[in-house]
């Protein structure tokens, strides 16, 4: 039973919680996370006491316990295999933020529709690119934008990531807004606005030029059309809209070949293709490789644990891309299924995929568009970049799994709307 002081605190917290709580923490995500923080500290990560608060207000019991559970499972082999308990405990500390924070969001969708943080966040955003556009030109651009060499025979030049630590996580802050977006524009009474407000999206993820992630959203809009060809190819706003922007994209295609051909954007494209991406192979099969390493160190089966590639992988990471030590010191493995190896080995991976498909089964993720565009970008993307603890991604994942968007649903969606001529 609670005493009359908890249930006085429970109330305050659901006070401050019903009134632009959730558009604040919104913000605070978006755009400044870790602004000013030391690296791997999130100010989502520090509000977990209150998202604790906020899950025991609203009646549920046991908050820690599957997590406590999977801790101790966990700890059995990786105590045996020998452990860095500092480091150790440090991670378990992380995903425990991670697993309250996505509990707490979780808990947010199942009761709010997105919509208005999702208008809220675009409008913030636009804002936030026009004073980048600014200050790319003032000496403080590095504050906005990444400025590192993006592929090897490119000179460097900005990236859009406004106040995230880079580019491409930015760009996976716009995923959601984007497939929010198409799919209101493809199925709403009134698309101007929702076309207006993707127009800006896809002008953010433009300047953010992260290969991975319009790579990933693109394979997921193809995908998830293909699936259902009837729903989408007859639809004379979507069927007209593809044709228009396929001749848009391959018309600035050969135009940029003709007038610039060694561009930043082809000879990248060449680079991945050929191998010669640092980048792309960092991100997904060096990433595996190290992450194999680490773990065969101390059991493939059950992983070296969480925190552990800052010791036994190390000097694993400092050899292999030979790197001075006392001039590097931020080691990860820059791959949420690496990751996931390094840290839980063979029976971390299975659990994964298991929990995987069984949400997509049992939440009905492929009976929804929105929902199953984004579960396709987030399934492929947890194999080319992110990490394990990375609570972009995770809130990917959350949309996927709840249905927080029911206008989306195939059986909501109005078949006998206008129609493409067949």
């Amino acid at each position: 039973m609670l005493s009359s002081e908890d249930k006085s605190s429970f109330k305050i917290v659901q006070a401050i919680a019903n009134r632009y709580f959730a558009e604040i923490v919104a913000v605070i995500y978006f755009f400044f996370n870790s602004v000013l923080l030391p690296e791997g500290l999130t100010f989502t990560f520090l509000l977990t006491p209150i998202f604790y608060l906020l899950l025991k207000a609203d009646g549920q019991k046991n908050i820690s316990l599957p997590f406590i559970i999977f801790f101790g499972i966990a700890l059995v082999p990786h105590f045996i295999v020998g452990i860095d308990i500092v480091y150790y405990l440090r991670s378990w500390l992380l995903i425990f933020g991670t697993y309250i924070f996505t509990r707490a969001l979780v808990t947010w969708l199942k009761r709010n529709h997105p919509g208005r943080i999702f208008s809220l966040l675009t409008t913030i955003n636009l804002f936030m690119v026009l004073l980048a556009l600014v200050v790319v030109l003032t000496p403080f651009k590095e504050l906005m934008w990444n400025t590192l060499r993006i592929t090897r025979g490119v000179s460097s030049f900005p990236r859009l990531a406004l106040f995230t630590y880079e580019a491409s996580y930015y760009s996976t802050l716009l995923a959601p807004l984007f497939f929010f977006y198409l799919n209101r524009y493809f199925f709403s009474d009134r698309p101007k606005r929702s076309l207006d407000l993707l127009l800006t999206i896809l002008f953010s993820l433009g300047l953010s030029l992260s290969f991975g992630v319009l790579g990933g959203i693109g394979i997921a809009v193809l995908l998830t059309m293909l699936s259902k060809p009837k729903l989408y190819f007859k639809r004379y706003r979507i069927f007209y809209t593809i044709l228009i922007i396929g001749f848009v994209m391959a018309t600035a295609a050969i135009l940029l070949l003709i007038v610039y051909p060694n561009n930043p954007i082809y000879v990248r494209i060449l680079n991945i293709f050929t191998g010669n991406d640092s980048s792309a192979q960092g991100r997904t099969s060096e990433a595996f490789h190290i992450a194999y390493m680490v773990a065969e160190i101390k059991s493939i089966l059950f992983g070296a644990g969480p925190g552990q590639i800052k010791t036994v992988g190390r000097e694993i990471i400092l050899n292999y891309y030979h790197y001075n030590p006392d001039e590097f010191d931020a080691l990860r493995i820059p791959n949420t299924v690496g990751e996931t190896f390094a840290y839980f080995g063979i029976v971390g991976i299975i659990l994964r995929f298991v929990a995987i498909f069984w949400l997509f089964v049992k939440t009905r993720v492929s009976s929804n568009s929105f929902r199953l565009m984004l579960f396709i970008f987030v399934f492929i993307y947890q194999f080319t970049g992110s990490f394990f603890t990375n609570i972009a991604e995770l809130a990917i994942w959350a949309l996927a799994f709840v249905n927080c968007c029911p206008e989306f649903d195939y059986t909501s969606i109005a078949l006998k709307k206008t129609t493409a001529p067949s």
